[in-house]
């Protein structure tokens, strides 16, 4: 039976997890799935353990897309989710708006502190953030990946 990964492990699960999130591979109906949730909302909380809704919102994708990239980044390190006793993710959009770029088009939008944090069952408290710009969805300026790649 291989050994269990130390729990020191769950920085790096974490730093996995805030990279393929955030990343341009993270999409709803081809296009980038983070410029496509609503800016009157400046914070979202979603359980990375719990069921995530079904619903078609983006936020429901974002909450779906969450829980599932965290369980990869576990499945890929080799933990059990057993081991993890709570895990969350805030995404916290700063209240200014400044000057981006979104794709190849300067665009105006808002720097966005994503930040995941897990509690494992020895009561230890891992925690990481990534901070990413992100304008308002624009079709006329970003390109859309094949439908065959949707939702990778």
């Amino acid at each position: 039976m291989p050994a269990m990964p130390r729990r020191r492990i769950m920085k790096s699960v974490l730093e996995g997890f805030l990279g393929t999130y955030t990343s341009r591979y993270s999409d709803l109906r081809g296009y980038w799935l983070h410029g496509q949730l609503p800016f009157d909302t400046f914070e979202y909380h979603f359980d990375l353990m719990a069921t995530p809704p079904n619903d078609d919102t983006p936020e429901a994708a974002a909450r779906r897309l969450a829980v599932r990239r965290f369980k990869e980044q576990l499945a890929k390190s080799g933990f059990e989710v057993a081991v993890v006793r709570s895990a969350d993710l805030r995404i916290h959009m700063g209240m200014e708006a400044i000057e981006g770029w979104q794709g190849d088009h300067r665009s105006v939008g808002h720097m966005v502190d994503f930040t995941a944090t897990a509690v494992m069952d020895t009561d230890r408290r891992y925690e990481r953030t990534r901070t990413v710009f992100v304008a308002p969805h624009n079709a006329e300026k970003e390109r859309r990946r094949l439908p065959a790649d949707w939702g990778t």
